[in-house]
């Protein structure tokens, strides 16, 4: 080692604030105050190296004085290429400086003004397109260096001055640190801020002239200037994968001002381990050299300066390195190979980098999405996850629990290959006496990446299981039923029928009901009962799933009471449906009489009834499924029988009004009554689901009921006339708006031209979308939240999923951490072993993906993954 303390560099005795040697080490450039201005001094570095050098006159010393800042000169920093100097001043300017070689010319190129204080730290990007420039004005600018004097982005967040800044070398982060206590590191691609660290700062005093920090040559860590451990100074390491703190470099008396990373990675022949070699300097008036292959550090040099050590510098090579005081002097330092290592060849980092990140050294500025730093992302740089950003695409064949193809696309982590992920701990150590060390070491194991995966569809395990059986013994299809009646239709009126024309395979049956014009309180209603005429009706087939008896619903209100009471539909004199049981038409039919009715099943072409069963009075409306066939009475009567035997299932019941509508699905029942309250039943278990629900909370002055339905898992659902639809929340017992087509957003501007057999939520608001004209503004977030519920509240995992990973896929695009945070952790850590059909590790796996389409959540990916592993 050499070390020297060249007189003949000064500022007549003003102090040295900075000094940066030039990439190609000829020279040595020096900031401070001058006489009467900020000065910049360029030195030859030739009479440094060399004693005999020194002593000639033929050599010169001085090369050049820059004297345009009119305040003292803070900082000096050397562009990558060394054609360009940057110096920052008190007098709120960035001076750019151009090299004209040969004979050391200097031209002032541009002055950057943007900044309202004194500017205490520059620094240039590894690629040489951004100069960063901090300020006692609380803030960060970053230049375009291929166009200055333009400004790229405009940092705001520190509280204090900011002292001191520092490029991430991969080229993803710039990091700075200020009196607020506290250091931020800001993404590159959005120039938003990634982490704001506090902890070891926050005991710390405002006392330092800079806190220049530096970034390792790996980008594994950041070491930060000015901090305290048990009110100790030191020099705190930020780990770059977790931003984690808690291990620092102890030794300096007082606090540190300057830490300066070496640009070179080394490897010593006799260890075959690569490491770092940092230099730092502070208050105490002491330079230290640090290797991070070893327990403490290289060289302590203390009574260099008489006061503080603001500035540090190394060579290109790695092996000189110099240091400025505010005592107005300078030392140098040369090191040899023994003494530090031999430094990495070009090709050798390059293949560190890969390996560690899978990209060259500052490639991730030339690249859409950054640096990968977790391997298993890297599966996704050339294959990411896409996702259909509306859902008339949405298709499902055969059962409601088959994964849809556009998820099968997803590309998919399974618990196994996520175990594959390398969780590195390269700084603890234990000495022969069992003691705790912590060395911080450079540079990691090689990672591999993992390769890209090939586009298979999940494995049989990954799909969510069918929907249970509901007790069929006979294995009969979802009916097919069709209305016909000896009264008169009532005339149809426009955009007030809604006929549900979908297939068996959306999970949807409803019930028809034409709504009248309100009766004004106080006001009698027209009698609408008509003679029958004996005549038997034609078979009309209709193309719904299942339609009652068509008839009249009306609403009475009282200025008093808002209770709202429905009509009771009109009696006629006979009633039919038509169901298809294991694909052949079944016809139901009733006769009514004046007190009594019959009801009889027939097989289609036969003309003798397979069953028949007599009604204790005559039937307003009917309605069946494969299982269960119910009548209603106009007292409120209601029979149930089985659709195969015509057995009874149960005797007659009566509710506390006669029924305004009815329909049927599988063993499920829902009546609403004239005084407008909901029944809902599942036969099978002979259990009530609801039990005079009120409806009218949903009816108003200008709302009409206009459809009732049955979901696939037996939920209620109420359309009004508006289209609005709503579904019957058990546990929390009020309506749920299950569709609102008046909702605008991106995806549901698409409702109209989806696919009704997408599933039963794509068909209730296909319908509701298809009869509305009113709209209102509501974002794509809130459109997909009330989705998902939706989705779940229906029982229908395809469209669970397809909004689920809608959701992370749409926060991802707007880079909404907390949401996707709390998501993801609502699932996880729920005590539901299923969700809507899947469990919930093959859950997680199919949602998070999407997430890896923004490389700025990688560490929130990589987070909640390890989350989910630890839970599995």
């Amino acid at each position: 080692m050499k070390l020297l303390k060249p007189a003949w560099i000064h500022l007549k005795g003003k102090p040295i604030i900075s000094i940066d040697i030039h990439p190609k080490g000829h020279c040595v450039a020096t900031g401070g105050m001058g006489e009467d201005c900020g000065k910049i001094s360029i030195w030859n570095m030739t009479p440094i190296r060399e004693e005999k050098d020194e002593k000639s006159s033929s050599v010169p010393k001085l090369l050049c004085e820059l004297t345009n800042h009119e305040a003292c000169v803070n900082i000096v920093r050397w562009s990558p290429s060394g054609t360009y100097l940057a110096s920052g001043s008190d007098d709120t300017f960035a001076m750019i400086w151009s090299i004209r070689s040969p004979g050391e010319q200097y031209r002032l190129q541009t002055i950057l003004r943007g900044h309202q204080g004194d500017i205490l730290d520059v620094a240039w990007s590894g690629d040489g397109k951004y100069l960063a420039t901090c300020s006692i004005d609380n803030c960060i600018i970053v230049w375009n260096a291929r166009s200055f004097p333009q400004i790229t982005a405009t940092l705001k967040g520190h509280t204090d001055m900011v002292k001191g800044v520092t490029w991430d070398p991969v080229g993803k982060y710039l990091a700075s640190q200020s009196t607020d206590k506290t250091l931020r590191v800001w993404r590159r691609n959005d120039w938003k801020e990634e982490v704001c660290i506090k902890a070891p700062f926050e005991k710390c005093g405002s006392t330092t002239h800079v806190l220049r920090l530096s970034w390792s040559p790996d980008g594994k860590y950041i070491i930060s200037s000015h901090a305290l451990n048990n009110s100790g100074p030191v020099a705190e390491i930020i780990q770059r994968e977790n931003w984690s703190t808690g291990i620092n470099f102890v030794g300096h008396r007082k606090a540190i001002e300057v830490v300066r990373f070496n640009s070179n990675v080394f490897v010593k022949a006799e260890q075959g381990e690569n490491h770092g070699c940092v230099a730092m300097g502070g208050k105490d008036r002491s330079l230290s050299v640090w290797l991070t292959s070893l327990k403490r550090p290289l060289l302590v040099l203390h009574d260099l300066f008489t006061k503080s050590v603001v500035d540090i510098t190394w060579s290109l090579t790695g092996y000189e390195v110099m240091a400025s005081s505010l005592d107005g002097t300078v030392v140098y330092l040369s090191f040899n190979e023994k003494e530090i290592g031999r430094f990495l060849p070009k090709d050798q980092l390059n293949s560190l980098y890969e390996r560690l990140y899978g990209i060259s050294p500052n490639a991730a500025s030339s690249t859409d999405y950054g640096v990968i730093e977790d391997p298993q992302l890297l599966k996704f740089v050339d294959n990411e996850p896409t996702v259909e950003n509306t859902p008339d695409k949405m298709e499902v064949q055969g059962s409601q629990a088959e994964i849809p193809d556009y998820v099968a696309s997803l590309p998919s982590f399974s618990s196994k290959s996520s175990n594959q992920r390398t969780i590195i701990n390269q700084i603890e150590t234990r000495t022969k006496d069992g003691r705790r060390r912590i060395t911080p070491t450079l540079v990691s194991q090689p990672i591999r990446p993992v390769s890209s995966p090939s586009n298979q569809k999940p494995s049989s395990s990954l799909t969510p299981p069918p929907a249970p059986d509901v007790g069929n013994t006979h294995q009969c299809k979802q009916p097919e039923v069709s209305v016909g009646s000896t009264a008169i239709q009532p005339e149809k009126k426009a955009n007030l029928e809604l006929n549900l024309n979908i297939e068996a395979s959306s999970s949807v049956t409803a019930a028809v009901i034409r709504p009248l014009p309100q009766i004004q309180p106080g006001t009698k209603r027209k009698n609408e009962d008509e003679k029958t005429t004996g005549k038997k009706s034609k078979r009309a087939k209709t193309e719904a799933t299942v339609v009652t008896t068509p008839h009249k619903m009306t609403q009475r209100y009282s200025s008093v009471s808002t209770t709202a009471k429905l009509s009771v539909p009109e009696l006629k004199g006979s009633l039919q449906i038509q169901l298809s049981i294991d694909g052949k038409g079944v016809s139901l039919e009733v006769e009514n009489k004046e007190k009594m009715a019959t009801l009889k099943c027939f097989s289609e072409g036969d003309t003798r009834p397979t069953w028949s069963a007599a009604l204790v009075q005559p039937a307003l409306c009917i309605a069946g499924s494969y299982q269960v066939v119910v009548a209603a009475g106009k007292s409120g009567i209601v029979q149930l029988f089985s659709s195969s035997s015509g057995r009874s299932l149960i005797p007659p019941f009566s509710l506390p009004s006669p029924p305004a509508a009815l329909v049927c699905k599988k063993q499920y029942i829902l009546i609403v009554t004239t005084d407008a309250a909901a029944w809902l039943w599942d036969v099978k278990s002979m259990k009530p689901l609801l039990h005079n629900v009120p409806v009218s909370p949903l009816i108003s002055n200008t709302e009409t009921l206009s459809n009732l339905a049955i979901s696939d898992n037996g939920h209620a659902v109420v359309t009004l006339e508006s289209q609005n639809m709503y579904v019957y929340h058990m546990d929390m017992g009020v309506w749920i708006q299950i569709a609102n087509p008046s909702e605008i957003s991106k995806y549901s501007s698409n409702l109209k031209n989806i696919n009704p057999s997408s599933g039963p939520l794509a068909a209730l608001q296909f319908l509701a979308a298809k009869n509305s004209t009113l709209t209102t503004q509501i974002s794509n977030q809130q459109f997909i939240e009330h989705q998902i519920t939706r989705a779940e509240m229906l029982s229908s995992p395809a469209e669970y999923l397809h909004w689920c990973t809608m959701y992370i896929t749409e926060m991802t695009k707007e880079g909404n951490e907390n949401k996707i945070r709390e998501f993801f952790y609502k699932i996880l850590n729920s005590s539901q072993k299923k969700f809507v059909g899947f469990f919930k590790q093959v859950l997680l796996d199919k949602i998070l993906p999407p997430l890896a389409a923004n490389p700025n959540l990688q560490r929130l990916y990589s987070e909640l993954k390890q989350a989910q592993e630890c839970d599995n």
